[in-house]
């Protein structure tokens, strides 16, 4: 399978690049980011289903346009965000092939995520892998940021921003979290995260985690009504307004509960036996609670889960540290499972529920070319 493939050459040659020095490193990690971004822009316009409801419609009046007062348009029209149609302009004044497009968008994702990655490896937690947090990001993520293209490019500049969640310098990341919302809006979302790792590191005190616990299990349910609230607020703007209109869905999405409760548990359970770096644990712990129940908003529409995206992406750094809390002769077999686990919900999810549409994988070959159009 071709995503399985670029997935595994992508991680080998980033490991290499971990490992090496000077050009050769430069080299391998270049090749390495390139695969899945040259995969991205090869794929056909179907795809992804954000690519036909919006993607080739943005690029088309991009190369349409002589000004770029369609940009505005398409912002007060539809919502769309100024630095995804920024971008889509800056690859219009070059070419009007729209590969060149989804090319530019995965290698912004990859980017940031790797600039993200490498900065929790240096000065977070120096056992962790990149390459290994790149195969994970790829399992869980990657198909994903074919379909939303824009979210996913929110959400690579905000884990891109946890540095600065990390040196508690508040506003270096709220400026972070400002560019991440020129692409999409409800990354306003992930400022919730610079309080409470403040929290959990200042205070030193772990009561937070036990009461966001009971939260996220008994609270889980009443998430839909207090989205609803939220929204109407219209902080978000007005494109949510129309995941509501056939009413609050208020029951467990248990196939989330099922997903992600195991994985609590093992970090629980390993912030328990870990004395060194626990309050890093302790913060990842209510960062995958908080996971946990936004991914419940897919009750109230398939597509509002998207939110739990800014939470979710830190799994990529807490996962391979999950083997650690097991004595030595049980991490490789611990190891397997968390592997085994997350290739097989790659295929449920990708290849037998085909969510967002992502596969099968075809090339842009037979694709119609994207026809100019001022709007």
């Amino acid at each position: 399978m071709i995503y399985l493939t670029c997935f595994a050459v992508s991680g080998i040659f980033i490991f290499w690049a971990e490992k090496g020095k000077g050009n050769q490193r430069i080299a391998c990690l270049v090749i390495g980011i390139m695969i899945p971004a040259v995969l991205a822009g090869m794929r056909s316009s179907y795809v992804g289903t954000d690519v036909l409801l919006y993607a080739r419609q943005v690029f088309a009046s991009a190369i349409g346009s002589s000004s770029l007062s369609w940009m505005g348009r398409w912002n007060s029209i539809y919502g769309v965000e100024y630095g995804y149609l920024l971008l889509n302009y800056i690859i219009s004044l070059f070419t009007e092939n729209i590969a060149w497009q989804f090319f530019a968008v995965e290698l912004f994702i990859l980017i940031f995520i790797y600039k993200g990655f490498s900065y929790i490896k240096r000065n977070v937690s120096d056992r962790l892998s990149i390459a290994g947090m790149f195969m994970i990001y790829y399992l869980l993520f990657y198909n994903e940021s074919l379909n939303l293209m824009r979210q996913s490019m929110a959400v690579a500049v905000t884990i891109y921003g946890f540095r600065y969640v990390h040196q508690r310098k508040l506003l270096k990341y709220l400026l972070i979290i400002a560019l991440a919302m020129q692409f999409h809006i409800t990354s306003l979302l992930a400022v919730i995260i610079y309080p409470i790792y403040v929290m959990v590191f200042a205070r030193r005190k772990y009561s937070l985690k036990y009461f966001l616990a009971v939260v996220s299990i008994i609270g889980t349910p009443l998430i839909g009504r207090a989205a609803e609230m939220i929204i109407y607020t219209g902080v978000f703007g007005d494109k949510f307004f129309k995941y509501f209109n056939n009413g609050i869905n208020m029951a467990y999405s248990f196939n989330q509960l099922i997903i992600r409760i195991p994985f609590i548990i093992l970090i629980w359970y390993m912030a328990s036996v870990k004395r060194s770096n626990r309050p890093y644990y302790n913060f990842m712990i209510i960062v995958l609670l908080l996971d946990l129940v936004f991914a419940e908003l897919r009750g109230i529409d398939v597509t509002l889960y998207r939110l739990s995206l800014y939470f979710s992406i830190f799994k990529c750094a807490i996962y391979p540290e999950i083997a650690r809390a097991f004595c030595r002769k049980y991490i490789r077999f611990v190891k397997a499972v968390i592997w085994g686990s997350m290739l097989a919900l790659w295929f449920y999810q990708i290849v037998y529920m085909n969510n967002g549409q992502t596969y099968p994988y075809m090339l842009n070959i037979y694709d119609d070319p994207v026809i100019p159009y001022v709007l």
